[in-house]
């Protein structure tokens, strides 16, 4: 049976957002020696899921999700019963990758906190999340706009300065927008002078792309 690699984002309108999953895509395309399709979960353009599987249904399909955590989305994709690549985060070894790459991308800054916030999910608890915090610095927390410990209810850090990061890949209009009117006014509320970086992971450092390509190399070799 002929070999097929899938990798799967959600897609989004945002140019600069879409340009840098992009880079990405075509990044872990040049490791493949099989032929690769692109495929979102959501219709903002190219095919969906759903139809890259009817369209090559007679093949061995590898799904490589761009996401990152294993959490709804991604139980959602294994769930079609296909060798799926493991999410940015998917384990202990991965936290600890992490860990040093933002430990060394974003320096320590007097009397500041860095707030790394990921999407979360309200369905379920991120295991890894909990991981991945163990492994930052005291100056940095992993929060989330959903699940248990969101961004309302986790604690804030005592520091007068909190520096906002989008634990995503890129940060798309939705994402700025829900920063922008939900999660800096929170902090402000709580008087801390904010600062939104309004960027993601990949932008940060080459690091995590470095990570996502690991997870799609080990994908090809089963």
């Amino acid at each position: 049976m002929d070999r097929r690699a899938v990798i799967i984002s959600f897609g989004t309108n945002d140019i600069e957002a879409r340009k840098t999953m992009e880079n990405l895509e075509n990044r872990l395309m040049s490791f493949s020696d099989i032929p690769v399709s692109t495929a979102h979960l959501l219709h903002n353009s190219g095919n969906t899921l759903d139809e890259i599987i009817t369209e090559h249904g007679n093949e061995e399909l590898l799904l490589m999700p761009l996401l990152i955590q294993k959490g709804s989305e991604y139980e959602r994709i294994c769930s079609y019963g296909f060798q799926t690549g493991e999410p940015l985060l998917g384990n202990e070894e991965d936290a600890i990758t992490i860990a040093e790459i933002m430990n060394t991308s974003l320096p320590p800054v007097p009397d500041t906190s860095y707030i790394l916030i990921a999407h979360g999910t309200e369905k379920m608890e991120i295991k890894e999340f909990g991981l991945l915090q163990r492994h930052l610095r005291r100056d940095m927390l992993l929060t989330s706009l959903k699940g248990k410990n969101n961004y309302m209810t986790a604690s804030v850090p005592d520091t007068k300065h909190i520096i906002i990061i989008p634990f995503l890949f890129a940060a798309g209009h939705h994402v700025k927008k829900d920063m922008k009117e939900r999660v800096v006014p929170f902090y402000e509320r709580k008087d801390r002078i904010v600062t939104l970086r309004e960027e993601g992971l990949l932008s940060i450092s080459d690091g995590f792309s470095e990570l996502v390509c690991s997870h799609f190399r080990n994908l090809l070799t089963r």
